[in-house]
């Protein structure tokens, strides 16, 4: 009696190939969904600055100026929250007030992406496991 291991090892080949693509489409959409949560969070808790009418100033350019980027790396995927409005650093984490080169008081921070990064830590596990399994149903039915 003899047995033929070739349709084996192709199984086992495929479930490799299906592995390395649960993998990669799992870390991609949770990189994606939380820094997106993250972007909207952050930008929720962004004061928008008020000013007089007769300004021609208007509001809202440090809550405008919140992104994500994408990078592939080594071991997965990864996004990257910014700002690079020039005074984000300011409103996030407060500032002296100096005049006359004394410092005549302190404005606190907001910490609006501090709370959001907590916030989103939270949830990440929980979301990070219902996207792989989702990804993993996907992958097997359509097999690709």
């Amino acid at each position: 009696m003899s047995f033929n291991f070739s349709q084996l090892v192709a199984f086992q080949k495929r479930l490799k190939q299906l592995n390395k693509k649960i993998q990669e489409k799992t870390c991609k959409s949770v990189a994606n969904g939380l820094a997106s949560k993250l972007v909207k969070a952050t930008k929720q808790r962004t004061p928008v600055g008020k000013y007089p009418k007769s300004s021609d100033k208007v509001g809202g350019t440090l809550r405008r100026g919140w992104k994500s980027k994408g990078f592939k790396i080594p071991r997965g995927y990864e996004r990257v929250v910014y700002n690079d409005i020039e005074y984000t650093t300011y409103v996030e984490y407060g500032h002296r007030i100096v005049k006359n080169e004394q410092t005549i008081g302190f404005v606190q921070g907001h910490h609006m992406l501090e709370k959001s990064v907590d916030e989103i830590k939270r949830i990440a596990d929980s979301y990070a496991k219902q996207k792989a399994e989702e990804t993993i149903k996907e992958v097997l039915r359509f097999g690709k």
